[in-house]
């Protein structure tokens, strides 16, 4: 019940001063754990660990030399069609 009032409460802030945000889903993760990984009951290492290889994976092109987004600019540029739009889903 506290989770959606957090998050509420937090948006105006995480707007004001934050210039990319990665919105993540606490039950929405331990379906995919429970569904798709077969894990029966996800600690919260195993949850955290899926958390770090999505956002490995959502900055993998920082990482690795290339033509296209090798910045964080770049990167939200492409992504974020407006400046005040920037919270990212990740698919």
């Amino acid at each position: 019940v506290v989770q959606p009032y957090n998050s509420v409460l937090t948006l105006k802030r995480l707007t004001l001063n934050a210039d990319a945000v990665v919105v993540l889903d606490n039950s929405a993760l331990n379906r995919i754990a429970v569904d798709r990984l077969k894990i029966e009951n996800p600690t919260v290492d195993q949850i955290n660990s899926l958390v770090a290889t999505i956002m490995a994976a959502s900055t993998t092109t920082l990482r690795y030399p290339g033509y296209m987004n090798n910045d964080l600019i770049g990167l939200l540029a492409s992504l974020i069609p407006t400046p005040r739009c920037h919270f990212l889903m990740t698919g």
